[in-house]
């Protein structure tokens, strides 16, 4: 029988070795249990890394979607803000027309004149509305307000009416300044071309077509505008007052139902939006459950790896100190 005997020097070193190599996954077993994620992630990917790179591309993709979506949000939240202030304005100035101009009523138009004058006003602030710095009905002029002054586009509509002293030359030259080619393009400060689409998911990008200039607010501004008339001194006949009344009162009935509809596309844009920003959640979750997945050490596969490790360790060193102390003398008894 052949026997394979190993000196003492070769025995401490394959002892420290061994040692050595238990502490190191003693050390990697505890990282990994505390932090709760593997050290080497390379090994378990086998040199694979682009799973890994694949999934936190996605998820910076997502966080800047993420920006757009609230972004598109804030921007969409203004306009219908806005354009439930100016909706609000026009019913209220609406119904007093209706009453004014039914000529058995107590209300006298130049009352509702004078309310009209601060209804015009309050629906042109509306429509300069910014969000974060930037002007939401400018179109792609972001820095510029969309509409000028009420009180400089009301001077340019009474320069337009002139010597009027009828309702129907007041509403015909009032119309005229709002229609596209009259007074009103050059009280447009903003961008003929509408704000670029946000792009709030992947392929997908909401678009809103909505600037001051659009025909609907043109309609709402016009009757605003109309109204004002009745307190200006324009019309001494108490008629033509009442005339003017029920017509302003009869545009603003009409255009606040296009103003709804205008809303309701802009409410529809907010769907889109929200929509977006639910799908880019869900696919943040799954993807972040799938890196967790990836990366993450099971805490009960590693604490029995790291018990097992600690009993090694300690036949190791029970094996290393009987090693130290062998001697002669206690061998041959």
């Amino acid at each position: 029988m052949t026997m394979t005997a190993i000196g003492d020097l070769a025995r401490t070193f394959v002892l420290r070795n061994h040692n050595t190599e238990l502490k190191g996954r003693f050390d990697r077993l505890t990282d990994e249990l505390s932090s709760g994620r593997i050290a080497d992630l390379g090994a378990k990917v086998r040199g694979d890394w682009s799973v890994v790179a694949g999934m936190e591309t996605s998820l910076k993709r997502l966080e800047s979607f993420d920006m757009a979506v609230s972004e598109a949000a804030s921007y969409t939240a203004g306009m219908q803000s806005a354009l439930g202030a100016v909706a609000s304005l026009s019913e209220d100035l609406g119904a007093s027309l209706l009453v004014a101009g039914s000529g058995g009523s107590d209300l006298p138009a130049e009352n509702v004149g004078r309310d009209a004058l601060a209804s015009f006003e309050g629906a042109v602030r509306a429509l300069n509305v910014q969000a974060a710095g930037r002007s939401l009905f400018a179109g792609a002029a972001p820095d510029s307000p969309a509409l000028s002054e009420p009180g400089d586009m009301l001077n340019d509509i009474r320069a337009a009416v002139g010597g009027a002293t009828t309702a129907g030359a007041i509403t015909t030259a009032v119309e005229a300044w709002f229609a596209p080619g009259g007074g009103f393009d050059a009280a447009y400060l903003g961008s003929a071309t509408s704000a670029g689409p946000f792009a709030v998911g992947q392929g997908t990008t909401v678009g809103i077509d909505v600037t001051a200039e659009d025909g609907r607010l043109r309609d709402v501004l016009a009757g605003h505008a109309m109204a004002t008339f009745l307190a200006d001194g324009t019309l001494s006949d108490a008629d033509e007052k009442v005339a003017l009344a029920a017509y302003a009162g009869a545009h603003l009935l009409s255009a606040d139902a296009e103003l709804s509809k205008l809303r309701a596309e802009v409410g529809g844009a907010e769907a889109q939006i929200e929509r977006a920003g639910t799908r880019n959640a869900a696919e943040r979750t799954s993807l972040e459950i799938a890196r967790t997945e990836l990366v993450s050490a099971d805490p009960f596969e590693r604490a029995s790896e790291l018990e097992a490790v600690r009993t090694k360790l300690e036949m190791l060193y029970s094996l290393t100190v009987r090693s130290a102390n062998l001697s002669l003398m206690e061998y041959m008894r």
